[in-house]
């Protein structure tokens, strides 16, 4: 039954996994006040891009066993092109309020982490370590 309880876990967190990568997004649109700004649409937009980063990893991994260092390269740059591409899709904005959205979009998820780290775990490291003593 254990067994059956973790593969039913593995959605749920794909699920949760998706809504959290996607707020982001999300609240960086609602900061500039993009039309068409929904959290459905940054859900489409984030899993869309999962999917698309997936595909040209592959193509630049298959390429690379080829060519050994431009697909390397390359692979570094073509996440954020991907994401910059779709949001500017998606959202009907231009090339530069793009790359503004997708710079700015990074930083308050590196923010949302740093909020997870310092607000959540690190008191609960805290305390676990007081009540060891």
């Amino acid at each position: 039954m254990e067994i059956l309880m973790a593969f039913l876990l593995i959605p749920v967190l794909f699920l949760v996994g998706v809504v959290v990568a996607s707020l982001p997004l999300y609240v960086t649109l609602k900061f500039f006040s993009v039309d068409n700004n929904t959290l459905m649409q940054a859900l489409i937009t984030t899993v869309s891009a999962w999917f698309v980063s997936l595909v040209v990893g592959v193509a630049l991994g298959i390429v690379g066993m080829v060519i050994p260092v431009i697909p390397h390269l390359l692979a570094g740059i073509a996440p954020f092109a991907v994401y910059v591409w779709l949001v500017q899709k998606f959202y009907a904005l231009n090339l530069i309020e793009s790359i503004i959205v997708s710079v700015v979009q990074m930083v308050v998820a590196v923010l949302m982490v740093l909020g997870f780290i310092f607000g959540i775990l690190l008191p609960l490291g805290i305390g676990a370590g007081l009540m060891a003593i």
